[in-house]
């Protein structure tokens, strides 16, 4: 299996679906599971990786254990032209974790963490206060419901 040959087939999801799960899996225990060889494993991941599906390994951490309290989403609306000059300062803000931008009466939706309410609102000032930006709208999280995990499901989804 080449790198040319970059398309991404039910064994490939069944190998992402566990790497997704448990990235730490050692590559024999993967083989073993998937009824496959610890050389296919390693080539079907490194053809993963070359081809950017893959993008790294990673941890998922309990935020609240290590004192980040607060999480906000945060629709920004930028003055007209300006989408990519404030997304740009908002890809350098530590505090900001994701940033997309959306479609809609908002240009960009930023995902804030911080340790406080107080510290929150006071990187939502930072946002607002940017030049570019127009008009900010907070929303706080109460409760996490769901985090990140089981794009390979949703990928199967358009397989159907």
């Amino acid at each position: 299996m080449t790198v040319k040959d970059n398309s991404v087939d039910e064994r490939d999801l069944e190998i992402l679906e566990v790497l997704e799960s448990d990235a730490r899996i050692p590559w024999r225990q993967l083989a073993q599971k998937l009824g496959v060889s610890e050389a296919t494993v390693y080539l079907r991941v490194k053809k993963l990786q070359d081809l950017g599906v893959i993008r790294g390994y990673t941890v998922r951490l309990d935020l609240d254990k290590l004192g980040i309290k607060a999480r906000a989403i945060v629709r920004i609306k930028t003055k007209p032209g300006y989408t990519a000059e404030v997304a740009r300062v908002l890809s350098l803000h530590p505090q900001v974790i994701e940033a997309y931008e959306v479609t809609g009466s908002y240009n960009i939706i930023a995902f804030v963490i911080a340790p406080t309410l107080e510290d929150a609102a006071r990187v939502v000032d930072e946002i607002a206060s940017i030049d570019k930006v127009a008009d900010v709208e907070t929303i706080f999280v109460l409760r996490v419901i769901k985090e990140s995990e089981g794009a390979v499901k949703v990928a199967r989804l358009g397989r159907e």
